[in-house]
């Protein structure tokens, strides 16, 4: 390039590496009628100049790191200073030292080699060969693996599903587990650790009749657990979401002994293992609570300072001084400690040897005679000699045998009796006589209804009263006058002609209000003071407070659907990373109908916060007003960038492109 030689450079966006080192940095600045001048072979000596007369002559002299003199042959000398950041000048020789560096990092994420623009580490979630709704769709599943789970999980890093964790967690300790027990385990089933597969221990359900199934109890499940799946165990904390409509608060629970996976209320006995669960916190037909605190009960064997070794029947525990534990052994007499005399020596059942001295064996040792031994106090025995029939046989009759040919009564009270047959096995026949007057028996219904219809004797003081054909003493107390009553217990009052009664308070009970419909809710909705009202659930929930941030309240409605959840502001909103699948939306651009490199676009979408994730790619539909064949031109690369309800979407063609664009958008 000689010296008076206008430079038109049109600049295409971005520019690769090779681009930018084969332009002449251009000053900044210039005026109408001005030109770019060059006065050597030397790379970035351009200034903005008038446009000098023929026969003019620029030469460049005084050259320094920072500067140099533009020489005029017929004019004055003009020092050209270097650049600063509100002014226009040269670019310095350390200047250009960073735009080689900026080169340098271009050339790492664009292609500067064939100088097409292109993101050399592009995410592999789009690949280039998509072109249409499908295409997008097939990629999205092939990166997340067709996931089949629910609102209630996300997708882990390592593509598995994973429940959400339950709110207020931070005070409970849980513990991811895997079911292969062949079956659904449900919520709140009791657990206990059977193996392990992978890196997660699996678990079934525990039982307290055995050490196997017990002592490795380890917490009730968070939630349905489907076999072949992973879930949550809560080990130490809060579970909530129960029914534990059948359980007071403050009820404590353990391992139950029958029913594998549940919980009992009784403590228990042995043989039954005792495994304590926790207590129940909240009393709830479906939102009950549980405070799980494991603690697993031990055996005798297994104390710290407790040996035992091949036990056997009649085994007894001592303490074994030099090693300092209890140990199992037969009892032998060694063990036994001698009686006081010679004369107590006992042989206690199941123990060969002698046991101490007792007053009351004592006692009885000093009787003397033949009959029973009979306690009558404290230490003191005698001797009772009378004779006493068995059980079987409590009257002490003797069997004999003979021909009986007569029997009678002795005070028979009427009865009569006759032999019919005589022998050793007689028939007998007993008849009852008719009382009278000086003979027992029976009572005639004529004499029943006589004898009913007597009055009976009065004997006493009162007032006599007759009621039908009864007479009988009245021994009511009758007032004479006014007289002062008190009344006492929960309506209490006095007086003599007129009482004032008095209400206690806490004395209504449920029981003595009136009859509600079911759901009813005691209360008052309408305006004013005054008395209370039966409220349906819809206006009782009316008078509650809303759930916000800051305060405690109702829950508002979540509009439906599958993917929002609700939020600590009160709101209902699809989380970030799960909650629902990528919706896809189809806008159109338009680069006008001059070819360019580059544009910027605002699209309104209302859903898009600013901290969103935007995810733009060419639709392959064509749009309206396509220029031509300039698809040739167009392979567009795209970024946006997330604002409040709006995102600006950047296109960067590797060519020009004009006309008309589709796009596919999607957010979360």
């Amino acid at each position: 390039m000689s010296n008076n030689t206008i430079v038109d450079v049109i600049v295409k966006q971005p520019l690769t590496a090779n681009e930018i080192s084969s332009y002449i940095p251009v000053p900044v600045g210039g005026s109408t009628g001005q030109v770019l001048s060059k006065a050597s072979n030397t790379t970035g000596d351009l200034v903005w100049i008038a446009n000098a007369a023929a026969g003019t002559d620029l030469t460049i002299a005084s050259k320094t790191s920072t500067q140099f003199t533009l020489v005029s042959s017929s004019g004055a000398d003009v020092v050209i200073p270097q650049a600063t950041t509100t002014e226009a000048g040269l670019l310095t020789a350390s200047d250009l030292v960073k735009l080689n560096s900026l080169a340098v990092q271009v050339n790492s994420d664009w292609n500067a080699v064939s100088g097409v623009a292109q993101i050399l580490n592009k995410p592999s979630v789009f690949p280039s060969n998509i072109v249409s709704v499908s295409g997008l769709q097939t990629a999205l599943d092939g990166k997340f693996n067709n996931p089949t789970g629910d609102t209630t999980q996300y997708i882990a890093g390592d593509g598995s599903l994973i429940a959400f964790p339950v709110a207020g967690q931070a005070g409970t300790l849980v513990r991811q587990v895997r079911n292969e027990t062949g079956s659904t385990l449900t919520k709140g089933t009791v657990v206990y650790i059977n193996g392990a597969s992978g890196n997660k221990p699996t678990v079934t359900k525990a039982l307290a009749t055995a050490d196997a199934t017990s002592a490795q109890t380890f917490g009730l499940l968070q939630a349905d657990i489907p076999n072949n799946s992973n879930g949550y165990a809560v080990v130490k904390g809060d579970l909530i979401g129960l029914n534990t409509l059948a359980f007071s608060e403050g009820t404590q629970l353990y391992l139950s002994g029958s029913v594998a996976g549940e919980y009992q209320t009784t403590k228990p006995v042995a043989p039954i293992h005792m495994v304590y669960v926790g207590v129940v916190t909240r009393q709830h037909a479906t939102q009950g609570q549980i405070e799980v605190s494991i603690q697993n009960g031990y055996e005798l064997d297994e104390l710290h300072d407790v040996l035992i070794v091949s036990e056997t029947n009649k085994d007894v525990l001592s303490y074994d001084t030099p090693s300092g534990l209890w140990k199992n052994k037969q009892l032998a007499s060694t063990d036994i400690s001698d009686f006081n005399t010679a004369t107590d020596a006992r042989v206690v059942a199941g123990i060969t040897g002698k046991q101490n001295a007792d007053a009351d064996l004592t006692a009885i040792a000093a009787l003397t005679g033949t009959g029973l031994a009979r306690r009558t106090g404290a230490d003191t025995w005698t001797l009772d000699t009378n004779s006493y029939y068995l059980a079987s046989n409590p009257n002490g009759y003797t069997t004999n045998t003979g021909t009986v040919t007569t029997f009678s009564f002795t005070n028979g009270g009427g009865f009569t009796g006759t032999v019919n047959t005589a022998g050793t096995t007689p028939t007998l026949s007993l008849t009852l006589q008719n009382a009278t007057s000086s003979q027992s028996g029976q009572l005639t219904s004529t004499d029943w209804n006589t004898f009913n219809g007597k009055q009976a004797a009065l004997n006493g003081t009162g007032f006599v009263k007759v009621t039908g054909t009864t007479v009988s003493y009245d021994n009511s107390t009758y007032l004479t006058g006014n007289q002062t009553i008190a009344v006492s217990g929960d309506v209490s009052g006095s007086g003599t002609t007129s009482i004032t009664l008095n209400l206690g308070n806490n004395v209504v009970t449920n029981a003595k209000l009136a009859q509600v419909p079911t759901a009813t809710f005691k209360g008052r909705i309408t305006a004013s003071t005054g008395n209370v009202e039966d409220l349906t659930a819809t206006q009782a929930t009316s008078l509650l407070d809303t759930f916000t941030s800051s305060s405690k309240g109702l829950v508002g409605a979540s509009g439906g659907g599958t993917t929002n959840f609700l939020r600590a502001d009160g709101t209902w909103a699809a989380p970030s990373g799960g909650g629902g699948g990528l919706t896809l939306t189809e806008i159109e651009v338009d680069f006008g109908t001059k070819p360019i490199r580059s544009k910027k676009f605002t699209i309104t979408a209302a859903g898009v916060t600013g901290t969103s994730k935007i995810i733009v790619t060419p639709s392959g539909n064509v749009a309206a007003g396509r220029v031509g064949d300039d698809w040739e031109w167009d392979s567009i690369a795209t970024s946006a960038k997330a604002g409040t309800g709006q995102f600006v979407l950047t296109c960067f063609a590797s060519g020009k492109v004009a006309g008309k664009r589709k796009f596919y958008y999607t957010y979360q």
